[in-house]
């Protein structure tokens, strides 16, 4: 499942642009996958391991999309010489890529070093070529750059503002994409046996979905797992998926288990994002280990300094040294993680990393007829964050039937329009979700909590304030 239905996969007449960007999201899953069946590691929930087949069917099924769309989307004949750079990395044999995984692995540390110092200098050298955005950004830095720490830092509010100029493919335009993710005949439709499902359907209306589909595998946001399998116990959803893969948010010590339990099925647990893919594997001792060949993970402070091993870090910053399209390099992704300081026992040449993720929370509104609207976190955001001229936003419920919004908009977006954008949005949304809700702007712009100096999006502020309540 997924809040933007860019990651459904592209067929008939549909833009190549968009294509293109998928195709190299389906490479670096395809990557991953291969690493893990190729170094004997398996998925591990209680102690137990996932089935042997799963990392080896994964790579061969990413691998399957990601050539399907590549032959999409180059498969027009072009002048000589034009992109062939940009079509170099979709098109190298995928048996070397696997077998230079593998050597990398038997080759160690040292190796692995050497790969992403080269793949980076590549990157940076290719988006300076390709990208207006990054030719600007890096004007002043080394011609060549193995070291992503002499790189600025970029921002989803940069790259999203510089969309057309931050992408290598001039095909690739925001109004373009846009224009594809609005569609709503794609969201739902089945390519290759995948199907992806949008967290903005309606709970309902989504349980209904799957127990239509009956999916094997079920992968999506961590809330939008746990509403789903409250449904399970609750009868209403009836599926049996053999494996289930929360990601991308934080859930609550138990939850795990609780999932587990009430699918019969295997818990996995990867960490990555839409923009990297999957960034990790987790071992038999429970870390989580780097694909560091093909993507940089750096934990830093709030001055983006480093953060030494052993300790949670303020943020992370993530370069994705696969994706050429629309590179990410040194994105501050927002997450708090912890580095291993000693060698993790699987013995694993690569990084072992633990997470913090992100905690927001799934609300709760009443709705019509007496009944209850659950609303996601994840997706909540991005009817807000994707309104233009949002800067930074902080969503709260703070009474029964009320949301309050802080809002920050960008420095030329008027505000007052922003939130007249933003409001009918987010009303919009809630009334689909079934929920009688009615919203309240914040005097006060998005900010740190003033305790814990943590920045959360989405929380439920009755919760809270009940649990100070006690603590007094």
């Amino acid at each position: 499942m997924t809040g933007r239905p860019i990651t459904a996969m592209v067929v008939g007449d549909r833009p190549k642009a968009v294509a293109k960007l998928v195709c190299g999201i389906e490479v670096f899953d395809a990557l991953t996958h291969a690493y893990c069946a190729l170094a004997g590691t398996r998925l591990q929930v209680l102690g137990r391991e996932g089935p042997p087949w799963w990392h080896t069917a994964s790579a061969v099924a990413n691998a399957i999309v990601a050539l399907r769309l590549g032959m999409y989307a180059w498969r027009q004949p072009r002048r000589a010489g034009k992109r062939r750079e940009a079509q170099t990395h979709t098109r190298e044999s995928f048996v070397g890529l696997l077998l230079d995984i593998r050597n990398a692995k038997k080759q160690g540390p040292a190796a692995i070093g050497d790969r992403r110092r080269t793949r980076l200098a590549e990157l940076v050298t290719f988006a300076r070529n390709r990208s207006p955005y990054y030719r600007e950004l890096y004007r002043s830095r080394p011609d060549r750059v193995e070291d992503p720490t002499l790189l600025p830092v970029t921002s989803k509010q940069a790259l999203m503002a510089n969309f057309d100029a931050a992408v290598t493919d001039r095909e690739v335009t925001l109004q373009k994409v846009r224009a594809f993710i609005a569609d709503p005949d794609l969201i739902g439709e089945p390519f290759l046996g995948v199907r992806v499902f949008s967290v903005f359907t309606p709970l309902p209306d989504l349980v209904a979905q799957l127990n239509d589909f009956r999916p094997a595998l079920l992968f999506g946001y961590a809330t939008a797992i746990a509403a789903l399998a409250a449904e399970q116990e609750a009868g209403r959803l009836r599926i049996d998926p053999v494996l289930v893969v929360p990601t991308a948010e934080r859930l609550p010590p138990g939850e795990h288990e609780k999932i587990a339990e009430v699918f019969s099925a295997r818990v996995g647990e990867v960490y990555g994002s839409t923009g990297i893919g999957v960034a990790t594997f987790r071992c038999a001792h429970g870390w989580l280990h780097v694909n560091s060949d093909w993507v940089i993970l750096e934990p830093v402070e709030r001055d983006f300094s480093p953060t030494p091993p052993g300790r949670p870090s303020h943020t992370v910053l993530v370069t994705n040294l696969a994706n050429r399209v629309q590179p990410i390099i040194r994105y501050d992704l927002g997450d708090s993680l912890t580095t291993r300081p000693d060698p993790c026992p699987c013995g694993t040449p690569l990084p072992a990393i633990r997470v913090e993720g992100r905690r927001d929370d799934a609300l709760r509104f009443p709705g019509a007829g007496g009944r209850e609207a659950r609303v996601l976190p994840l997706a909540l955001g991005t009817a807000i964050e994707e309104t233009p001229g949002v800067l930074q936003f902080q969503a709260y419920q703070s009474q029964d039937d009320e949301l309050t919004i802080r809002l920050a908009a960008e420095p030329d977006a008027e505000p007052e329009a922003v939130w007249r954008d933003v409001g009918g949005h987010v009303t919009e949304f809630l009334a689909a979700q079934g929920g009688d809700v009615r919203l309240r702007r914040a005097s006060e712009p998005p900010h740190r909590d003033p305790r814990t100096q943590k920045f959360r999006s989405i929380w439920d502020a009755r919760a809270r304030q009940a649990s100070e309540g006690r603590e007094r």
